[in-house]
């Protein structure tokens, strides 16, 4: 397995996504709501993760409803 190794600058990002995660996660257990810039915040920090951690999209019938993204490794030849 190959180690994932990620700069300083996406680091920060993460983090700054990831206190918004925080914010919004936190808003919405308190009030059961959130805002539209909520979900824009949580996909942003999702997206960033996903490219950040080389995941890939499952394209498995069967599982990729459960389970959306894999390990970019995992991902199905397509020959």
């Amino acid at each position: 397995m190959k180690d994932i190794t990620i700069t300083q600058k996406d680091r920060e990002e993460l983090l700054r996504l990831i206190n918004i995660m925080h914010e919004s996660l936190t808003k919405a257990g308190e009030m059961f709501d959130l805002e539209l810039s909520d979900l824009r915040n949580l996909q942003d920090l999702q997206w960033k993760l996903f490219h950040a951690l080389r995941l890939a999209q499952n394209d498995d019938d069967k599982d990729r409803w459960s389970h959306q993204f894999i390990l970019r490794e995992e991902k199905k030849n397509e020959n």
